[in-house]
């Protein structure tokens, strides 16, 4: 296999203080607000043509007193990693280039202070063999506590990618790092123009950090190859960089896209020395601004959104989930309604309510088990999120719709990363709904156009609504209107198609119902007759989109499961466990085979429970001592089951986790 570079070029004019470029990721606000953050104290390794050390903005020398402060040349192997071509260079440039002007415009790099590392892989930006690139990964692992490299950035690549390909080249290797607590950053590539969709290699594997390209009007280059696989964007069009022989150039493509999310990396371990090389991609994914693939962008678009690098609102993030002191972290003594969700790299978000203080708070947990700070959600004096739903949309940004218990209203909690750039409140908050008694029961999840979608019980009306944001206001329908009481308990799950669903109460008859979301509107049905009062309702899409339940049968004071037959609507239903009051705080997720792991409340017992198994048959072990409030997510990293419930003995919340089997 060969890697071509990730490389073309444009020229360049303005006439602002900062570029263009620096102004839309705030590198211009970073250096004003942030100005002790400059990368110092951290090495990026550079797997590229090399760098052209002598370069007055990249130091003017080559050793341990200079910025370039070591190196291997693998093309013709000797230790002077000089580069001859130029790409390296630019590459180290915009990581940790002194400042300079051109043109009346202000250029630095995103961490000025950070140092280099050169190895030199290729003579030019044709292409280069696997073997150069592992070897340069290797020479990391083997040098990096010598060095203190903490981010590699590789802007070569191959291929296009719509998931991580197997027997990967470089697999072990970037675990390692990742393991090792390094990051790697990797250009996407610049050949959307061709019929294949995807990324490059060594950008879709897992344990990289992939990123395409923006112009400065924050569009979608045309030549960024793009997919579910593509973490961020960043400028990559008309940028000026260092060149070779004191010089610079204007340039553009993917490569140029990397390195400035490579001096994010940089910063973000500055600020907090702790951040693994997951969390590091979780803050700058959640900070970032959200652009649409498919409204200004030209040619081939894949109608996805990605997060666009943010800086201030990145180095607001990692401070505020930095771990807090022990008398500042998140006390769950009082914890009552909660509510979880896993991001994309495994960071755990939490929403709980506090009944003594009568209001709703939202923390997390880092992957290696480190709370943050807790921030108060709500920031009115009203007894908020007795009822509560927490949600993740695609970047990993939270939402948290709750219930106003001292008004009746529904409200919602969009996050704003950009206010914790100056250290406000991360939250936005909505009166989504107000009057009568609405929000109830709310059960919260993103749409396919990641916006935040609502459905809750209106008591006054006895209506099931759905809410959804439009991006500028919450636009509201009923989904079951009817003389009679329905819409108790909601429960909403999405599946693969981006199409919503609901299970909820009629409580006037006592059955369970289900609303799906078709082409045509909404098919509302039935899926158990045979009740007369459900409640602690969880329901998911299996791998094939086939609806399953876990509910409390409130007449039998028993817990039951449906799932759905591949007639579209009908159910088979089994109970799961019987005899007094158990299945209260039902809880349900499905492995990849469909098999159903489901976390209860059993009263009678007074303990947590958790029950595995099909339609055909489950095993119930009981887990703790206590389950009242337990709630529970699914971490995608390693499909584990993260769940919450209240140590009856300790009168606390509690955290762990299990692995479907």
């Amino acid at each position: 296999m060969f890697y071509e570079s990730l490389e073309s070029r444009r020229l360049l004019g303005g006439d602002e203080p900062f570029s263009p470029h620096a102004r839309l990721i705030g590198l211009d606000r970073l250096a004003s607000d942030f100005p002790t953050l400059s990368g110092a104290g951290q090495t990026v390794a550079v797997i590229d043509t090399g760098i052209d050390y002598t370069h007055p903005r990249l130091g003017g020398g080559f050793g341990p007193e200079f910025k370039v402060i070591g190196g291997y040349d693998f093309v013709d192997r000797d230790n002077d990693p000089r580069d001859t071509h130029g790409h390296g260079t630019a590459i180290a440039g915009i990581i940790a280039g002194d400042e300079f002007t051109r043109n009346g415009l202000r250029f630095r790099g995103v961490a000025p202070d950070a140092r280099l590392v050169a190895l030199r892989i290729a003579r030019d930006t044709r292409t280069t063999p696997n073997a150069r690139i592992a070897e340069a990964l290797d020479w990391v692992i083997a040098n990096r506590a010598a060095f203190n490299i903490t981010t590699v950035n590789i802007s070569f690549g191959s291929g296009h990618f719509e998931r991580e390909p197997d027997n990967a080249p470089f697999a072990t290797q970037l675990a390692d790092l990742a393991q090792a607590g390094v990051v790697v950053v990797a250009a996407s590539g610049n050949r959307a123009a061709s019929a294949e969709a995807g990324i490059e290699y060594p950008a879709a594997d897992s344990h990289a950090l992939s990123v395409g390209s923006v112009n400065e009007f924050d569009v979608i280059s045309e030549f960024t190859q793009r997919g579910r696989l593509l973490d961020l964007l960043a400028p990559g069009e008309d940028l000026i960089a260092p060149w070779l022989n004191a010089t610079t150039r204007s340039l553009r493509g993917t490569s140029y896209a990397a390195p400035f999310v490579a001096g994010a990396a940089v910063l973000l371990r500055q600020a907090d020395p702790t951040i693994a090389p997951a969390e590091i991609a979780s803050v700058l994914r959640a900070s970032g601004r959200d652009n649409l693939d498919g409204d200004d962008e030209f040619g081939s678009t894949t109608g996805l959104r990605f997060p666009r690098l943010n800086l201030p609102a990145a180095v607001g993030l990692a401070l505020a989930r930095a771990p807090a002191e022990p008398e500042a972290a998140p006390d769950f003594a009082n914890a009552r309604a909660n509510s979880l969700a896993v991001d994309s790299r495994g960071v755990l978000h939490v929403a709980w309510n506090d009944p003594l203080l009568r209001t709703l708070f939202y923390a997390t947990r880092s992957i290696s088990g480190t709370w943050s700070r807790p921030w108060r959600v709500e920031p009115q004096e009203i007894d908020a999120g007795q009822f509560l739903s927490l949600a993740l949309d695609s970047a990993g940004r939270p939402g948290i719709a709750y219930f106003d218990g001292t008004h009746g209203d529904l409200r919602y909690a969009r996050f704003d990363p950009d206010s914790l750039a100056v250290g406000a409140a991360p939250f936005a908050i909505d009166v989504v709904d107000s009057r009568q008694s609405v929000g109830l029961y709310p059960s919260t999840r993103f749409s396919a156009a990641n916006r935040p979608v609502v459905a809750y019980y209106h008591r006054s009306k006895g209506d099931l609504r759905l809410a959804e944001f439009d991006g500028g206001q919450w636009q509201i329908r009923d989904v079951d209107r009817h003389p009679n009481d329905r819409g108790r308990s909601a429960s909403m799950a999405i599946n693969s198609l981006g199409r919503l669903a609901v299970a909820y109460e009629d409580s006037t008859s006592g059955k369970l119902k289900f609303a799906r979301q078709t082409g045509a509107g909404w098919m509302i049905d039935t899926i158990d007759d045979f009740t007369s009062g459900v409640s602690f309702i969880s329901l998911a899409f299996d791998p094939r989109d086939r609806l399953a339940v876990s509910y409390y049968d409130a007449a039998r004071a028993d817990l039951k499961f449906a799932m759905e037959q591949s007639e579209l609507g009908r159910f088979h239903t089994v109970t799961v466990a019987s005899r007094g009051a158990v299945g209260l705080f039902s809880q349900l997720t499905l492995n990849d085979d469909g098999v159903a792991s489901i976390l209860y409340h059993s009263r009678r017992d007074e303990g947590l429970f958790l029950a595995r198994g099909t339609t055909g048959r489950f095993i119930a072990t009981r887990l703790h001592t206590g389950g009242r409030f337990a709630s529970a997510a699914v971490n995608p990293v390693d499909q584990s089951v993260v769940y919450a419930w209240l140590d009856s003995a300790e009168k606390t919340l509690r955290f762990n986790w299990f692995q479907p089997e």
